[in-house]
């Protein structure tokens, strides 16, 4: 009996090709995002904020992780004022356990906190076993991304910290709300997702708010 041969070069050429299609992609949209005036970026910024603080579940949370904003990303620096809240940042696993593999600890955003800047130029707190919260803990993560579609496809840097983080292996029990943080000219058009990726719950921009739950 004959068996099937797998055309592995014939994979491997498809999966190249769409690993350069991602990276084509990435650098297009980092492109625009940094043609973004300051104005833009401040006007984005604030309208964002207000669109968060009208989703009740936003309202409702406690523990809550966002991020410092880098390489033109949304600045949701003004959301660590809120003190009804706790703020978390994530740091990436690397700066503790260098043997395993790309993910985050998130630890909270304290005032005259020491930081560090990680390998990606990335501002983040100093480690401490003992402040850090386990991810399925968090009520929601702010995210940032570089591009996105109304299906909830993330498109990020392209490290795969927050899909290894937040993929069923480490949240079995329980999953926090993802809420993706972008500007309205990162919008996509079906982006091209992996089984491993993580898709969002909902999106939130300085034009509109998407619910990507369907």
């Amino acid at each position: 009996m004959l068996r099937p041969v797998i055309q592995t070069e014939n994979i491997q050429s498809v999966q190249t090709k769409a690993s350069n299609a991602k990276r084509s992609l990435r650098k297009k949209l980092r492109r625009i995002r940094h043609t973004l005036s300051n104005e833009q970026q401040a006007q984005s910024s604030k309208n964002i904020i207000a669109r968060l603080y009208r989703l009740p579940k936003f309202l409702k949370a406690q523990h809550l992780a966002y991020y410092r904003s880098f390489d033109g990303e949304v600045d949701l620096a003004l959301l660590g004022k809120d003190e009804s809240k706790t703020w978390f940042l994530p740091i990436t696993s690397d700066t503790r356990r260098s043997w395993e593999r790309q993910r985050l600890i998130f630890q909270p955003d304290l005032k005259e906190a020491p930081m560090l800047t990680n390998q990606y130029g990335i501002q983040e707190p100093l480690p401490d076993p003992k402040l850090e919260l386990k991810p399925p803990m968090l009520d929601i993560v702010l995210m940032p991304l570089v591009g996105f579609d109304r299906l909830g496809n993330r498109l990020g840097m392209g490290n795969g910290y927050y899909d290894r983080t937040f993929g069923r292996r480490n949240c079995i029990w329980r999953r926090p709300l993802l809420i993706g943080i972008a500007h309205a000219e990162q919008e996509c058009e079906n982006l091209m997702s992996q089984p491993w990726d993580i898709p969002l719950d909902w999106i939130v921009t300085g034009s509109e708010t998407i619910d990507c739950r369907g």
